[in-house]
């Protein structure tokens, strides 16, 4: 298996060569993590143009021109730096990196659940579990315990694609522990979404996106089942990003991670990502609250109150929104 930096690696040479080629940048080879190309703003015969892969930073040695994406999609498209941003978080730039990640996915081997693994149930459930989430919510979500040395005192929750198990998140049964969450060998954490299945087959108008697991789990628990894990505080992966595009009939996405600094900056990268695609609103946690920590009235409450991005003046800012 490929690490996730080579991963990372291959996705980009693969896509951005399509995406050049689609601007009519000609003669592209890519060499390591340089491609090169006649340069597009300028008649030349030899190449003199080249863009490293993982930074998209650019330069020509002929006429001197260098910059990033946007100011090469500014040049090329001729329009301004801002609307070619919009134009590097639209659906049709996003394409080329969704074409390419279904090869590179594959590439992912198949994560097996460990060893001696079973379902809890009323009678064996541990009690950290009892404290977050319900019976009802642990059945669903096939939330077990197994022989396996390595998770002994954790709680193995499976991550189903396509109703198959292809990997898992271990969680400590008790909080005094430098290691809260173990992940297995080989697992890249960002390439899945938790509950996936479930918007799959729902096709809801609305999808909200949490931090972790019992995040799921205790909206779950609460009624909202239009809910998914994106696995910490982070921008979105390639492959987290392409799923999401590929759902039907989202019109909105709520963004509902922890309201610490963490969490904060990732909801302002995530809104990046996704505002070219649908509406893309937030929710306003009470302070020092998670959101599995909320009551369901709390929830609701937040949830009507959510708020969208907005311009004012050159300066962007979230706002309230009502419904």
């Amino acid at each position: 298996m490929m690490g996730q930096q080579q991963l990372s690696k291959k996705g980009n040479d693969v896509y951005l060569l399509d995406f050049l080629k689609d601007l009519g940048i000609k003669r592209l080879s890519a060499t390591g993590e340089n491609i090169q190309g006649l340069c597009p703003l300028h008649n030349e015969h030899r190449r003199s143009w080249g863009i490293h892969s993982e930074t998209g930073k650019w330069n020509c040695f002929g006429c001197g021109a260098k910059g990033d994406l946007a100011i090469l999609v500014s040049r090329i498209k001729n329009i301004d730096i801002e609307d070619a941003k919009r134009y590097l978080r639209s659906p049709e730039f996003l394409k080329f990196k969704i074409n390419n990640l279904r090869d590179i996915k594959k590439e992912n081997r198949l994560i097996k659940i460990p060893y001696g693994f079973s379902i809890v149930n009323e009678f064996n459930c541990p009690n950290y579990l009892k404290d977050r989430i319900s019976i009802n919510a642990i059945k669903h979500f096939k939330i077990g315990i197994c022989s396996d040395e390595r998770y002994k005192d954790y709680a193995i929750i499976p991550i189903c694609e396509s109703s198959k198990i292809v990997g898992f998140v271990a969680r400590c049964l008790h909080n005094n522990t430098e290691f809260k969450y173990l992940y297995p060998t080989g697992m890249v954490k960002k390439s899945f979404l938790f509950n996936f299945d479930e918007i799959l087959a729902n096709k809801f108008s609305k999808l909200i996106l949490v931090e972790g697991a019992f995040d799921v789990m205790g909206c779950y628990d609460k009624g909202l089942t239009n809910v998914a894990a994106i696995f910490g505080a982070h921008e979105l992966s390639d492959v987290q990003l392409a799923k999401i595009m590929g759902l039907d009939g989202i019109k909105e996405i709520i963004l509902a991670l922890d309201s610490d600094t963490a969490g904060t900056k990732a909801t302002k990268k995530i809104y990046d990502q996704l505002s070219g695609i649908c509406t893309v609103t937030r929710l306003c946690l009470p302070k020092g609250k998670d959101i599995d920590e909320l009551t369901k009235e709390e929830l609701y409450n937040v949830l009507k109150m959510r708020r969208h991005y907005i311009n004012i003046g050159g300066f962007k800012k979230w706002q309230g929104r009502d419904s």
